[in-house]
């Protein structure tokens, strides 16, 4: 966190995660807001602020363009890196989604003192508001009792994004960069999978990729020996893909698609996806009962 005894551009990111389930995410020496999210129900709370998290470390240019902000262009919000520490003030609930940034890309976790957020709120049209509130932020908001640096010049501007630029030249030592593939999948949710001749089963729906023809497991024979123990990261908002990790303690990972026998899940999310296989459940479980009647 301390370089020289001085504060490092992007060493720490400071997580406020409140109970209305707003996440919003700065780096500590400028201030600079490098992310913020906003979710629609608990339940999709830790999803929506892994998105938050990779947004925060990536270009933010195409990002703003989904809420209709076109002109936003780099130079406006230039914050991209992967700290060397993240702060966040509910760390114990950031569970094994959050053990692959740290064993991945070498980024340490660290828990601060609770924050209370403000209101719920859960509409489009606010998430633009609250995007333009950050923009405003960074490039206005003044840090009346900020405490400079020594090599601070007399006139810098005391805004976020005049701190974050000057860092940029004066405090650069702990800023990595990742492929936002790489961090996309780091921060995905896992879960187990096992593999059988019908291809990869997770949650029940099947998957395939040319790895997995290639390694043999599909194959139908006693000699086939599948390995145990297998976890698949998965986008709770996309069915039609997961990404396997077949050797256990390795990064390495196999893009799987959607096989023909779970083609009715194309399009799908897994939230779909598990109302449709609770629903087959209880028909099953109805029709075995009716037959045993």
């Amino acid at each position: 966190m301390l370089w020289g005894q001085v504060p490092v551009l992007g060493s720490m990111l400071q997580l406020q995660i409140s109970i209305s389930f707003r996440t919003v995410i700065e780096e500590i020496l400028s201030a600079v807001r490098s992310s913020t999210w906003l979710s629609m129900s608990s339940a999709e709370w830790l999803w929506d602020f892994m998105q938050a998290l990779a947004t925060a470390m990536t270009d933010k240019v195409e990002w703003c363009k989904q809420f209709d902000f076109d002109d936003v262009t780099y130079e406006d919000w230039p914050v991209v890196g992967l700290p060397s520490v993240i702060l966040a003030d509910r760390g114990e609930l950031l569970g094994h989604q959050i053990e692959s940034l740290v064993s991945n890309l070498g980024v340490r976790i660290e828990n601060a003192p609770p924050y209370r957020g403000e209101a719920k709120m859960s509409v489009f049209e606010f998430k633009q508001i609250i995007m333009s509130t950050v923009l405003l932020h960074n490039k206005y908001h003044v840090l009346e009792k900020y405490d400079r640096e020594v090599d601070m010049p007399a006139d810098l501007a005391m805004t976020p994004l005049s701190l974050w630029n000057w860092g940029i030249q004066n405090r650069t030592g702990r800023l990595r960069t990742a492929s936002e593939d790489a961090l996309r999948i780091s921060l995905l949710p896992r879960v187990k999978a096992t593999a059988s001749e019908l291809g990869v089963s997770v949650f029940g729906v099947y998957y395939t990729s040319s790895k997995l023809m290639k390694s043999g497991w599909m194959h139908r024979s006693k000699d086939v020996h599948r390995p145990v123990g297998m976890f698949a990261a998965y986008d709770p908002a996309s069915a039609d893909n997961v990404y396997l990790f077949p050797f256990k303690g390795k990064s390495d990972y196999w893009a799987c698609s959607l096989t023909d026998r779970s083609r009715e899940f194309q399009g799908s999310s897994f939230w779909d996806v598990w109302q449709v296989k609770d629903a087959q459940k209880r028909a099953i479980a109805k029709s075995k009962q009716e037959e045993a009647e």
